[in-house]
């Protein structure tokens, strides 16, 4: 089973903390670039950065994941 960033709880969680997603990438001390993926789901984060994410955006990491099971 492989977990997915769920692109619109996370746009949702930092336009709530009042972020713009560039001002968040650069608070998380990543590019928009890689933001921008993880949102789309075209990239999944460490495990060290969803702990980053998640205490910035105050959300449990669980909220800001998609299970999915891997196609066959």
């Amino acid at each position: 089973m492989k977990h997915i960033i769920d692109g619109k709880v996370l746009r949702e969680a930092i336009r709530l903390k009042g972020y713009t997603m560039a001002e968040f990438a650069k608070a998380i001390k990543i590019n928009r670039r890689t933001l921008y993926f993880y949102v789309e789901g075209e990239r999944t984060p460490s495990l060290r950065r969803l702990v980053v994410i998640s205490k910035l955006l105050n959300v449990e990491i669980n909220e800001i994941l998609v299970s999915g099971k891997a196609e066959s």
